[in-house]
């Protein structure tokens, strides 16, 4: 039964285009999902919004500038719930999280902005990995208002989901192999009854094989550009911000166990629409910039 067999999800969702010579050994990159697999990560981000038109945007002030900082870190037990034909689903349970939310560079008291993702602790939320290697199907399991602040699930669904996989090309690759890979999410905000998105659009290279602890593993830089749409909200600033950002990162593969080992990308925005959420007003000449960054890795 496939509940019970070994299922290898192989990413074929990109499209490969190779570069250049290729010398030395060559791999099949693939996600082994099998009942039983549990497994423990590391993960943090960081979300920096900028912009000089405090008039519009915080309410606080009459003029000057906005400057909102987000940070989060956590850890997640991520286990194999199911297998189902030639999909998996993973339940992770949440440990040792915190977070802060600044504004100006000053922390946001719990009394006036209750953010912090330790409300998360013990707490699960699952998704699917689908054949073509594509998270979706995000949902905590527990009611949404049982936590302090139902919107910080749709935060954690919108930094988390995009960076659990990159896309891994569908035939063998070697050093200096290069791939694209495109990922998309669309992720609900009940609070307004919008939507946020993610769309990543990525040139991969295989830099080399390695060995790690004894482990065969592919390290990959990826070159991305990234579309985000979502909504950032403190104690003076409820904002809709959508934008195109550029950034560099990098991932470790374990070859033969097939799982991310290791994860890290920075991107920063440089043009970046604004709509204040009170009124549904957009913020002309906004001069907004964002930087978001991601950590992500196994502990074990």
């Amino acid at each position: 039964m496939a509940r019970y067999r070994l299922i290898c999800l192989i990413i074929s969702y990109a499209l490969v285009a190779p570069a250049g010579t290729v010398y030395g050994e060559k791999v099949t990159l693939s996600f082994v999902y099998k009942p039983g697999q549990s497994n423990l990560y590391k993960n943090s981000w960081t979300l920096e919004y900028y912009s000089g038109r405090a008039d519009l945007i915080d309410d606080d002030k009459t003029s000057g500038t906005v400057d909102v900082r987000s940070y989060g870190k956590w850890k997640s037990r991520e286990a194999v719930s199911a297998i189902e034909a030639a999909a998996a689903t993973v339940t992770a349970t949440v440990q040792n999280a915190e977070s802060t939310v600044m504004e100006d560079r000053v922390q946001i008291s719990e009394n006036n902005f209750p953010y912090l993702l330790d409300m998360f602790n013990g707490r699960t939320f699952s998704w699917n990995v689908a054949a073509t290697g594509d998270v979706t199907g995000f949902k905590p399991g527990f009611k949404p208002y049982e936590v302090r602040r139902e919107a910080a699930i749709s935060d954690l669904q919108q930094l988390w989901m995009p960076e659990i996989h990159p896309v891994l090309p569908k035939r063998e690759v070697g050093s200096g192999d290069s791939w694209n890979g495109i990922r998309r999410h669309e992720i609900p905000i009940a609070a307004l009854q919008d939507k946020g998105s993610v769309e990543i659009n990525s040139v991969y290279v295989l830099r080399r094989l390695a060995k790690k602890k004894g482990r065969r593993v592919a390290l990959i830089d990826e070159t991305r550009q990234m579309r985000y749409r979502g909504w950032i909200f403190s104690n003076a600033v409820s904002i809709l911000v959508e934008g195109t950002g550029e950034g560099k990162g990098k991932w470790t593969i374990d070859v033969n166990r097939g799982l991310v080992i290791g994860h890290e990308i920075k991107v920063s925005f440089k043009e970046v629409d604004v709509t204040v959420v009170r009124g549904n007003v957009k913020v002309e000449n906004a001069g907004a910039k964002m930087k978001f960054t991601f950590k992500r890795e196994m502990d074990d």
